[in-house]
């Protein structure tokens, strides 16, 4: 019997692995909407540093196992209900620096915690959200009214590094991360009559909403619920459906999604695991390698 091996999935073959997901769909979206972020990503620039899409022994085909290494995170996913390949590929990683294993569902997490296990990797944070889920069907059947003295436009680079000092997942690394998102992602901010920014909203690699907030100055004027809004149609428009990553006592958040029309449809996990050398990666996130 050959030894396990991680293979790479070439870029060639991202959308084909990304169409595997449309099976029973909306059930496997997450994965089908993680893979979809790369080939968008893939056809802005054709090499992106530090990104890597791998399956075990290049068999992918039979049930969408992937493990995505994305800088600092891990992306994971497949449609094996055993784990077993899930297991094997991510006992081929290396953990030498630390992952933060981003937005894998409940159904992943008795794999993340077996490799813990087996490599005694020692556990820095661990985070429980629920997944929120709205159609671009349902979606299409709002309506989007901004207040006279608000205004709706995509974030700016010049805006990034503020967002990411207001950002509670704020780490090394994700200064870079930030700039990336709004470069590369939808995304929205939005403004009063002097331009300051009051909220915004970005969208994550997986494909949720991430990043919403909403600044102390505007708090309680439904900013938040207005930029998630602009984001759902802006995604709508690009036949995309939207979900949302909530932190399970983040209750207003939770409130304020049931009330947009969104359901709990699953839980999501984020993992991050401390270097085995006792050092962190150090990121340049002043050298521009898209």
């Amino acid at each position: 019997m050959e030894c396990d091996k991680l293979v790479e999935i070439p870029a060639s073959d991202w959308i084909e692995l990304r169409d595997i997901f449309l099976l029973n769909w909306p059930d496997n979206h997450v994965a089908w909407h993680t893979i979809n972020n790369y080939v968008n990503w893939h056809r802005k620039q054709s090499y992106i540093r530090d990104l890597k899409i791998y399956s075990l022994n290049n068999s992918w085909r039979s049930d969408g196992t992937y493990v995505v290494v994305d800088r600092y995170q891990l992306f994971i996913y497949s449609l094996q209900l055993s784990n077993d390949k899930l297991k094997r590929a991510l006992s081929l990683i290396d953990w030498t620096n630390g992952y933060l294993v981003s937005s894998f569902l409940r159904r992943h997490r008795s794999a993340v915690l077996d490799i813990i296990s087996s490599k005694k990797l020692k556990v820095e944070t661990e985070k429980l959200t629920f997944l929120y889920y709205l159609s671009k069907e349902e979606v299409k059947k709002k309506h989007l009214v901004a207040p006279n003295d608000i205004t709706l436009k995509p974030l700016s680079i010049d805006e990034a590094e503020y967002v990411n000092n207001e950002w509670p997942s704020k780490c090394s690394g994700s200064d870079f991360l930030v700039k990336r998102l709004i470069d590369w992602n939808p995304n929205i901010g939005a403004f009063d009559d002097n331009n300051e920014l009051m909220g915004w909203c970005m969208r994550l690699q997986s494909g949720p909403l991430g990043g919403l907030q909403v600044n102390k100055k505007f708090m309680r004027r439904g900013v938040g619920s207005l930029c998630v809004l602009a984001m759902c149609k802006i995604l709508a428009n690009i036949n995309l459906d939207t979900f949302a990553l909530v932190d399970e006592l983040n209750f207003n958040s939770q409130n304020m999604f049931v009330k947009l029309g969104f359901k709990h449809t699953d839980d999501a996990y984020w993992l991050r695991t401390k270097p085995t050398n006792g050092s962190k990666m150090n990121w340049i996130d002043q050298e521009i390698y898209y």
